[in-house]
């Protein structure tokens, strides 16, 4: 499922060996005051060579804030990323 991560983010391409648990969908364009798209965001355009959330054995790497953005919004994605990375660093797996 794509969604908007709002704010800050870094570009991560994964290591040999990591698993890519989130991907980055690149825009089809960037919103400016000359490029609008209604309210709405900017329709997806490509799938891109970075990731945001890797997994190397029981290590998890976020490209952003993760624990903040779900703290001030509580929206699903996050809260689905947050618990695939919480499972994937559980010494019980």
């Amino acid at each position: 499922m794509d969604h908007v991560v709002h704010g800050r983010t870094f570009r991560m391409l994964p290591a040999a060996g990591a698993e890519v648990l989130c991907r980055v969908v690149e825009p089809y364009f960037e919103r400016n005051y000359e490029h609008f798209c209604s309210h709405r965001q900017t329709p997806p355009d490509k799938l891109s060579p970075y990731a945001l959330a890797v997994q190397n054995g029981r290590v998890v790497t976020i490209a952003f804030p993760l624990f903040t953005s779900y703290g001030s919004s509580a929206n699903l994605p996050y809260r689905q990323l947050l618990a695939t990375s919480l499972t994937a660093c559980s010494p019980s797996r």
